[in-house]
């Protein structure tokens, strides 16, 4: 019976070392020398939220008229030009402002603390709340709105320098 057991044993072990071997040679890399390996497929491009769609679209058209005639430059005083201080209007009749976005949040501590500062160096800042496409709620923080988008450049110089945040130009949407 000692015998019987000590066979299978024996023969079990055999039977695991040539599976053992045999296993490793069916997963042993082929060699690849000098063959090119494919490239992988670029990732989908993410979907952009709407209103960054809708921002990107109103700098380009503005950009646009900015370099065929800038409305706000006064004319000589001997052209005999009138001048029309008026704004630009929308669609809507609103007039198109521009707005400096100095940040989203979404801690709206942490927002209303940068409004605070912003406010407490003589900064017209506000701060609206949004939902993502996710549905996290953020909270951005602006400073403005200004009629002439050109006036902004400046001032987003000067607050990189104050606050060490480089803001970004977006239409103001009441």
């Amino acid at each position: 019976m000692e015998q019987n057991i000590r066979q299978r044993m024996v023969g079990a072990c055999v039977l695991l070392a040539l599976g053992v071997i045999f296993l490793s040679w069916l997963y042993e890399p082929a060699e690849t020398e000098g063959v090119a390996k494919p490239i992988p497929e670029a990732p989908a491009m993410p979907v952009v939220p709407a209103f960054i769609a809708e921002e990107k679209n109103y700098l380009e058209q503005v950009d646009a008229e900015a370099h065929e005639v800038n409305q706000y430059q006064m004319p000589e005083a001997d052209s005999g030009v009138a001048v029309d201080p008026s704004p630009q209007l929308d669609g809507e009749g609103v007039p198109r402002t521009w707005a400096l976005q100095m940040g989203v949040f979404a801690n709206r501590d942490n927002a209303r603390a940068l409004v605070a500062k912003l406010q407490g160096l003589g900064y017209k800042a506000y701060s609206r709340r949004w939902e993502r496409e996710g549905g996290q709620a953020v909270e951005g923080v602006y400073v403005g709105p200004m009629v002439d988008r050109a006036d902004l450049l400046p001032l987003k110089k000067k607050l990189k320098g104050q606050v060490k945040l480089d803001g970004v130009i977006v239409r103001y949407h009441p």
